[in-house]
């Protein structure tokens, strides 16, 4: 068994043709689903989400990913392309560089999870608004895009446990029990808000369903994901 974090298989499965099938693993249980948000530094121009996008028609606008091919790249092509913007990407190896290159004034916006920019970026980094249809703790009070009145494809990025192909089914359902177990667990929860992060409890149907989403919109961005 191991942990994984969606779509990062499918994606390289489709844009990398990695030897294997995102679908020959199979789902446990999950213990996260959140979206992304778009921050700039405290003292930059940009105050809200529009604000960036006019900033975009004006000259080149620099945007930070917290990974080629992962969850946050694929909102930031898909926004671009729904949005009709032109603005470049400039890839990190997580979410910390990203957040150094944006206060160190080395690229315009950033993003990556909500906790991740609340608990790094602290008050040096105002919050543009929040990729998913809903507003995520412990940002509650950052609008979404939506409600800004830009509608983008949601891409969410999932935390479960995944086993390989063929565990015989009562191990499997042993182990979905154990972790469902795990993740209701109150002190499990507060651990976890703490840290600023939201417990949301993930079936395997829910994970399959999710991947379903993250399929159709990788299959339409998958030549964007490889640059």
């Amino acid at each position: 068994m191991m942990t994984e974090v969606a779509p990062g298989a499918i994606v390289d499965e489709l844009a990398y043709n990695v030897p294997y099938k995102a679908e020959s693993f199979e789902p446990v249980f999950g213990w996260s689903n959140t979206g992304f948000q778009y921050c700039v530094r405290s003292d930059s121009a940009m105050r809200t989400f529009a604000d960036f996008v006019a900033e975009t028609k004006k000259r080149r606008v620099t945007v930070a990913s917290i990974g080629r091919g992962g969850a946050h790249h694929l909102h930031i092509v898909a926004m671009r392309k729904t949005l009709g913007l032109s603005f470049d990407i400039v890839h990190f190896d997580g979410a910390s560089p990203a957040y150094a290159a944006v206060l160190g004034g080395h690229v315009d916006v950033g993003g990556g999870g909500p906790a991740s920019g609340r608990r790094q970026g602290g008050d040096r980094l105002r919050f543009l608004g929040l990729s998913g249809n809903e507003r995520e703790f412990p940002l509650d009070d950052v609008p979404t895009l939506k409600e800004q009145g830009f509608n983008t494809p949601p891409v969410n990025q999932l935390f479960f446990a995944t086993t390989s192909p063929g565990v015989p089914a009562d191990r499997l359902a042993l182990l979905n029990k154990t972790i469902a177990a795990a993740v209701a667990d109150a002190d499990f929860a507060e651990k976890m808000k703490a840290l600023g992060n939201a417990v949301t409890p993930l079936t395997p149907e829910a994970i399959k369903a999710e991947h379903n989403k993250h399929r159709a919109l990788i299959m339409e961005f998958k030549e964007e994901l490889k640059r």
